[in-house]
């Protein structure tokens, strides 16, 4: 996984809208998305954020959207996220799934980086028209 900076957090320490960073890190992907004809929804809600201290999960969440990204044409792809008692799932669908195999082995060559800082990374339907990849943040990672 590549090591980035991102500053999304104030020096405060304050809590990070995951809605907002997904949205900035939607902005960041604009032209690939536009040479790739897709549109990218964010459907996160306000109420779900991300604590200080999670750096590596902003380094994978931008990852897994470039790589959905990347991997699409003509793509429609979904992002929302939900609270849970022990973690935040972050879930990016693809409701026109171009090309399965690169996306799937993509995803798959992440999912070891997403569990050594703690969280799960996985793929549904990778051959079907509409995969989901999920994932999954610690109670530690979210504020």
């Amino acid at each position: 996984m590549k090591q980035q900076s991102h500053p999304f957090f104030s020096a405060t320490g304050s809590p990070l809208s995951l809605q907002h960073l997904v949205d900035s890190l939607v902005n960041d992907r604009l032209q690939l998305a536009k040479i790739n004809r897709t549109a990218v929804v964010n459907e996160i809600g306000k109420a779900v954020s991300l604590s200080k201290g999670c750096e590596s999960f902003i380094c994978l969440i931008d990852e897994v959207i470039t790589t959905v990204i990347a991997n699409s044409n003509r793509g429609d792809i979904h992002i929302s996220a939900e609270r849970r008692d022990k973690e935040v799932i972050l879930s990016i669908q693809e409701r026109n799934n171009y090309n399965g195999y690169a996306l799937s082995f993509s995803i798959g060559t992440l999912m070891e980086d997403a569990f050594s800082i703690g969280g799960m990374l996985d793929i549904k339907g990778p051959q079907k028209k509409i995969t989901t990849i999920y994932l999954s943040l610690p109670v530690t990672a979210a504020a």
